[in-house]
């Protein structure tokens, strides 16, 4: 397995180092824009490999232009210099450790144990941060990505020692013999692949159905709501278009009555109020509603509110986007109104109910 005795990237090869440095770079590159994707937002980013590859082909110093064009790739890429600059000291301490004759499995292991992780953890929740679950994910897909571009970098060399290239493939021999035979090598490393794929496009089609799942609900909702607020409008037309004598409207006995007829009949009015021009609400259901929570002696004013103010400004009916309730906001609520215009034409107020959009 030691092949020592070869010079590396000598003048044989027919290839300056110079040439050598630009394709390297320009795989590198590559690798690192066209990613391949394994789960939604993480990608297996590879082109530390061309570096490492770099290093026992043209030397430290010169691969040094590999790691470079591939980190500020995956800086563009991204948007952020953070994790290119993870990489980029992955693959320069397990550089440094390879070279120096360390098995560079255990290296980048040790690597994401001891540096990487720790500062992925930090970054990836304070500084460039990342939502839960994907957090977690981005986490364990780095040192597995470290590990595969170890692997494929040790398959590359093996191809360029075959070749008649040096490369420091000894420090590793015992493990090559127990689980790197050829074949197994190159066997496992394509089904690993396409397992991970796999796992991809799996997770992408369970996305894709949860996510029609939920727009199909979302619509169903709609337009059960679109109707309930279409009905429950039309309740409150109908009771306004009986109150076009001033009179009769301002008998507050007699539309409180009504009011709380339509509240106990509909089983979706949370309240329903009427208001003078003035906006002084003087009948309500439930009772309680027609005076000011702030003064028990003052009639409640709902001037300010939109459901008043609208249908008294075009004088046609509002209804208002849906929010929350008061308290602890447990319901999530609508504000109908209908204006009540007497034959002349004047605007004598507005009925107004608060319907519970949960209540289906």
């Amino acid at each position: 397995m030691a092949r020592s005795s070869l010079t590396v990237g000598s003048p044989g090869r027919g290839l300056r180092w110079g040439w050598m440095a630009l394709l390297l770079s320009v795989l590198a590159v590559t690798a690192d824009w066209f990613a391949l994707p394994i789960f939604v937002g993480h990608s297996l980013v590879l082109g530390v490999v061309f570096y490492w590859i770099a290093l026992f082909v043209i030397g430290p110093n010169r691969a040094l232009l590999v790691l470079l064009a591939g980190t500020a790739m995956l800086t563009l890429k991204w948007g952020q210099p953070y994790s290119a600059a993870l990489v980029a000291s992955e693959g320069l301490s397990v550089g440094w450790a390879w070279c120096r004759g360390r098995n560079p499995f255990l290296a980048v292991l040790l690597f994401w144990a001891v540096i990487g992780t720790p500062v992925a953890w930090y970054l990836y929740g304070n500084v460039y941060v990342i939502p839960y679950p994907s957090f977690v994910t981005a986490i364990i897909v780095q040192p597995v990505n470290g590990l595969i571009a170890v692997w494929v970098t040790f398959l590359a060399l093996e191809v360029l020692a075959a070749s008649g290239y040096t490369v420091p493939l000894t420090p590793v021999q015992s493990f090559h013999r127990m689980l790197f035979k050829r074949y197994t090598t190159f066997g496992i490393l394509p089904v690993l692949i396409i397992g991970l794929v796999a796992a991809r496009t799996f997770e992408q089609h369970v996305l894709n159905e949860a996510r029609d799942n939920l727009k199909a609900k979302a619509l169903n909702v709609a337009a059960i709501i679109s109707r309930q607020l279409e009905e429950n409008t039309a309740t409150l037309q109908e009771l306004a278009a009986r109150q076009s004598d001033q009179e009769w409207f301002h008998d507050a006995a007699r539309l409180s009555k009504e009011l709380a007829a339509i509240h106990a009949r509909s089983g979706m009015f949370v309240t329903v109020l009427a208001a003078d021009s003035a906006g002084m609400v003087f009948a309500a259901a439930p009772q309680p509603m027609v005076a000011s929570s702030l003064d028990p002696g003052a009639r409640l004013m709902v001037t300010d509110r939109e459901y008043f103010a609208v249908p008294m400004r075009t004088g046609r009916s509002h209804v208002s986007a849906v929010f929350r309730g008061r308290g602890f906001g447990a319901d999530v609520l609508s504000a109908l109104s209908a204006p009540v215009v007497a034959r002349s034409g004047e605007r004598l107020g507005v009925i107004q109910g608060s319907i519970n959009t949960k209540r289906r």
